[in-house]
């Protein structure tokens, strides 16, 4: 930049034709324009450092790696930028305990309550109490019990009535004796348990299903041996309509 003022100011002089005092004269006006060059740009070369250091932190790369002009946050996150766990949403909440412990037990939803139904405590005989729980409320109510206590058997919920099917009447014992054939439904605005037609074959520990308005019931044991949990399943399968009353088949 120097060199350049320089010979600015040589070809000023012959262009004019100058003598001394015009020379310095000239000199003087180019000292000035160098000195406030040089002071700009050294004051923007400052002010850059400045921005520079008092940057925030996310300005800057953070976590393991970022973007050309973006930064990964550090905290876990989905694919568009938000949090993949939220912590107000993602969590266990205790809530009320049952009145009787139980296990083995059948467990469905009608009109927004929960009912647990039939399973086995610290004792050998299933049960053949009902409780009903509202979310709303937090809280545990008896309903009526069932015709036949039971466990290992199966439910399911139609036209807002629960059927229960099948089972054992006590746990561990796996005698012809000890499976249940029966069928019963209840209704929860009545509280009231009716007998429906039963299962062709008495059955525990086995698995239920509807599809296109039939209940399917399928395999299980149903005690034909007594050796003690190494008697044959079963392979049959059988189905009613959902209309109460209606006749298993096989």
């Amino acid at each position: 930049l120097k060199r350049s003022t320089a010979r600015f100011h040589y070809y000023l002089c012959r262009l004019f034709g100058g003598g001394m005092e015009f020379s310095m004269r000239i000199r003087k006006i180019l000292a000035i324009g160098l000195s406030a060059v040089l002071f700009t740009t050294a004051g923007c070369s400052v002010h850059a450092g400045e921005q520079m250091s008092n940057a925030p932190a996310s300005a800057t790369a953070s976590g393991s790696s970022s973007g050309i002009s973006g930064t990964v946050s550090s905290s876990a996150s989905g694919m568009d930028g938000s949090p993949s766990v939220q912590s107000s949403t993602d969590q266990w909440a205790e809530k009320a305990r049952m009145s009787i412990s139980r296990y083995d037990f059948g467990m469905e939803t009608v009109n927004g309550k929960i009912y647990a139904i039939g399973g086995v405590n610290d004792q050998v005989n299933a049960l053949p109490s009902v409780e009903e729980y509202d979310p709303a409320t937090d809280q545990w109510t008896s309903k009526k019990a069932m015709n036949s206590a039971r466990s290992w058997f199966q439910a399911a919920v139609i036209n807002g009535k629960i059927i229960v099917m099948g089972g054992g009447k006590k746990t561990g014992d796996y005698s012809r004796g000890n499976f249940l054939s029966s069928v019963e439904e209840y209704n929860p605005a009545t509280d009231a348990w009716m007998e429906k037609a039963p299962l062709l074959t008495p059955r525990g520990c086995f698995r239920s299903v509807m599809t296109d308005g039939r209940l399917y019931v399928l395999g299980g044991a149903d005690g034909s041996s007594n050796n003690k949990g190494n008697e044959p399943g079963l392979a049959s399968l059988e189905s009613c309509r959902s209309q109460s009353g209606d006749r298993h088949q096989n």
